[in-house]
């Protein structure tokens, strides 16, 4: 079988400066970047597939080859800047606001969609925002992380009529990811992530304790209506809009992610009723669908 060579060029802006420039080349990477521009695509896939015969640069040039390290306490370094971030943008209603414009659910009269402004709020990363103060707080002992989880529990109690988080459905609050009203939208994933993040933070909050415990009753009645006998639905934003949009069924992804979930509000709540529910849903992954009448 005859071997080919495969010659690849990449260029650098011009530098005005005249100045060196230290960057990383991932040769594998940029040649599987480069195979992909040719109109025969090759079955090479793999890093090891590759093997550099000759590199050639052009101008000046200091080459290092060097394997990559690790530092030691690089991963405590970024954690804790992203901690002193969520500290220094929690905003004066102790959120962190989304800063761009959401509009999505149109009908085909373009009658019923669901806009969101920008600077709205979402419970997801409120409980994103929780899981990780209180982890800032476990490894530091700096109370700053506990004042400001404290006051991001405020938004969940806020309806989302009046910029807050929170709608109700059949007399049970919801933790909204995309906090839309009149007509709430109900996602299934955002809100139990916005659990997690109350969960991890009630060690050292009774609000956030009983924010939980307020999430957790309102998807013990909700959960079922997820459940279309084949698959999970995304979301319930068709059961306030008067028929006038389709449910919206959950992408298989989406439906994995479901089943991940609830095995975690198991191994916390030790609930039978998140366990089986799960058990089923899985399932329907593998298949399953059950009879019509």
């Amino acid at each position: 079988m005859k071997k080919k060579n495969l010659y690849f060029a990449y260029s650098l802006d011009i530098n005005k400066n005249n100045n060196f420039i230290e960057f990383l080349l991932d040769l594998p990477i940029f040649v599987l970047k480069a195979l992909n521009l040719l109109k025969n695509k090759t079955s090479f896939k793999k890093a090891s597939n590759f093997i550099p015969k000759l590199i050639k640069f052009s101008g000046p040039l200091q080459l290092k080859k060097e394997t990559l390290r690790q530092k030691n306490f690089a991963h405590n370094e970024i954690f804790m800047r992203v901690a002193e971030w969520l500290l220094k943008n929690q905003d004066e209603r102790g959120g962190w606001s989304v800063p761009v414009e959401r509009i999505f659910a149109k009908d085909k009269e373009d009658e019923h969609k669901f806009i969101l402004l920008s600077g709205w709020y979402s419970a997801m990363i409120q409980g994103h925002a929780l899981s990780f103060l209180s982890r800032a707080f476990n490894a530091t002992g700096d109370k700053r992380f506990l004042i400001a989880g404290e006051r991001a529990n405020a938004l969940f109690e806020l309806p989302s009529s009046q910029g807050g988080i929170k709608n109700i459905l059949f007399g049970n609050d919801w933790y909204e990811e995309y906090p839309t009203f009149p007509a709430g939208t109900f996602v299934l994933n955002g809100f139990i992530y916005s659990l997690i993040g109350l969960n991890d933070f009630s060690p050292f909050s009774n609000f956030s304790l009983k924010l939980f415990f307020t999430g957790l009753k309102s998807l013990r009645s909700l959960l079922p209506l997820f459940d279309t006998g084949q698959r999970s639905l995304y979301d319930l934003r068709h059961v306030q809009i008067n028929g006038n949009i389709r449910p919206n069924i959950a992408r298989w992804e989406y439906h994995y992610l479901h089943i991940s979930l609830l095995d975690w509000l198991y191994l916390i709540t030790k609930e039978d009723f998140f366990k089986n529910i799960s058990k089923r849903w899985l399932d329907y992954a593998q298949g399953l669908k059950f009879k019509h009448n």
